[in-house]
């Protein structure tokens, strides 16, 4: 069998795009970068929950990351995650004692915020409202601090 060796070789274009497609891949991240916008201060820590599946969310905070505050700001990076739907949580703990402080009425004291700035009116947004798809070399997920 003999190959042709012009540029319109079919097995060379194949090959090409092939080798581009492998480059690109390998270029993406598989790191969720996290920023956390509208903090009142840069008192405390700010604490990122990331969630997997429906049935974990609001419950199992065991993947969760802590941020300082610093001009309002404050940004995580979660590693080495697989392409899926995902689902955000977020406490500005002011005071630093690892709880969201909450009021009489038990209204958070200290401020909240979901993937997709989901409304959070009596108790935390349905996991169909803060869910997002997510895949490696996907952008920054932007949350907003909301203070009740």
């Amino acid at each position: 069998m003999k190959i042709s060796q012009g540029k319109n070789n079919p097995i060379l274009l194949i090959v090409v795009f092939s080798c581009i497609q492998t480059c690109l891949a390998l270029g993406q991240s598989n790191t969720l970068m996290v920023e956390v916008e509208k903090c009142r201060n840069d008192k405390g820590v700010v604490s990122v929950s990331l969630f997997k599946v429906e049935k974990d969310y609001m419950k199992d905070f065991s993947n969760s990351l802590k941020a300082t505050v610093v001009n309002g700001k404050a940004v995580v990076h979660f590693e080495n995650l697989p392409q899926g739907e995902y689902a955000i949580s977020i406490m500005h703990d002011e005071n630093g004692n690892g709880e969201l402080d909450s009021n009489f009425f038990r209204m958070p004291k200290e401020g909240i915020g979901f993937s997709n700035d989901a409304s959070a009116t009596f108790g935390p947004p349905p996991w169909d409202k803060a869910k997002f798809s997510w895949k490696p070399g996907d952008k920054t997920q932007v949350i907003h601090v909301r203070y009740l």
